[in-house]
């Protein structure tokens, strides 16, 4: 399921948005489109205030692009874009699962809170790679996933039927994460915040991108980092606009290298439009190996920018690996599994 809510307007000329617009505002004037666009293949799901019970499901309307629209495949050399990857295998489940337990602020470490519904597709997308960045994160801050919309009854029966292990602090939803969350102004889920130590906000974002925040705000860099994120934005929408540049979209893939979710985001809206796929697929690359190949999303939108490119077996093989981590999750992954077996099926495989 995706979810697409961000608006878009057209643009006459681009460069004067730079400074009075938004860096998705910037992206959507390259790209020329009058048309409603969303949140880009994070399937974020907006959450219900701290008064309600009822989780406020939200509808995909991400358009249904199929790979028969594809170009044919190219007789070409594999790009670099599609050069293969080795994936570290998935664990198999063992040891104890997680429990949920109660939040209590701890004024020695910082905090990192990853907000985490198992009603929540987008959530559940990422689990994998939340856990892992927790784990690499141990020494530095303190990390644990809180639950939204959630009891303990839910998220025992899902991390129950995973088929992988999931090492990680659950945090029950309690006064105390409700709390949280409203200090960190969530309104969508996956959400992630970084508190101080006395609990102020550092930073908040999306859990993909948490793990470069968190190492800029140790070196004492975290405004630079922000300020860097913003800069990419802006340098993915300079390379949609000028896509025979191929110094603009070096550019562009540097500046967003580390941060899986803005990548992610912005390559989902180019592939679906058949927009500088180049950029898109290298985007899509680096937060596929950011994440580790962890993230069944990030893992279907760049096989879908390969396919799109020709570069149809090197697809199959990124395909393959997200329905591996979608079997590992207990998902169904419709829409993800659809292209699979599509891929599998012109593929004569």
């Amino acid at each position: 399921m995706h979810v697409r809510a961000r608006l878009v307007s057209r643009a006459a000329v681009l460069g004067t948005l730079v400074e009075m617009t938004s860096p998705r505002s910037l992206l959507a004037c390259a790209l020329l489109l009058v048309s409603a666009c969303g949140d880009a293949r994070n399937n974020a799901q907006k959450v219900s205030d701290a008064s309600e019970t009822t989780p406020k499901h939200v509808a995909s309307s991400a358009p249904s692009s199929a790979p028969s629209s594809a170009p044919s495949a190219s007789a070409s050399t594999p790009s670099s874009v599609a050069a293969p990857i080795t994936w570290d295998p998935l664990e198999a489940k063992s040891g104890a699962l997680p429990k949920p337990v109660a939040y209590v602020a701890d004024k020695s470490k910082e905090t990192l809170v990853v907000f985490f519904a198992s009603w929540c597709p987008g959530c559940k997308a990422g689990v994998l790679q939340d856990a892992k960045i927790a784990k690499a994160l141990g020494t530095q801050v303190r990390t644990g996933l809180a639950l939204v919309d959630d009891t303990d009854e839910k998220f025992t029966s899902f991390v129950g039927s995973l088929k992988t292990s999931l090492d990680v602090t659950v945090w029950r939803d309690d006064e105390a994460t409700k709390a949280l969350k409203t200090k960190c102004k969530v309104a969508i889920l996956p959400s992630a915040c970084l508190l101080d130590q006395k609990e102020d906000v550092l930073w908040s974002g999306k859990p993909a991108d948490a793990a470069k925040m968190v190492e800029a705000q140790k070196a004492g860099r975290l405004s630079d980092a922000l300020q860097s994120q913003k800069e990419a934005e802006a340098l993915i929408g300079a390379s949609v606009a000028a896509p025979n540049d191929v110094d603009a979209r070096k550019r562009a893939l540097a500046a967003a290298a580390g941060l899986p979710h803005t990548e992610n985001e912005f390559a989902w809206d180019l592939v679906v439009e058949g927009n500088s796929l180049e950029l898109a697929a290298g985007l899509a690359r680096d937060a596929a190996l950011t994440t580790k190949g962890l993230d069944y999303a990030i893992l279907d939108t760049y096989a879908f920018a390969l396919w799109k490119l020709g570069e149809r077996e090197a697809a199959l093989a990124v395909a393959q690996r997200g329905m591996a981590v979608c079997d590992a999750l207990d998902e169904s992954c419709t829409e993800e599994r659809g292209r699979y077996e599509e891929f599998k099926s012109k593929l004569g495989k």
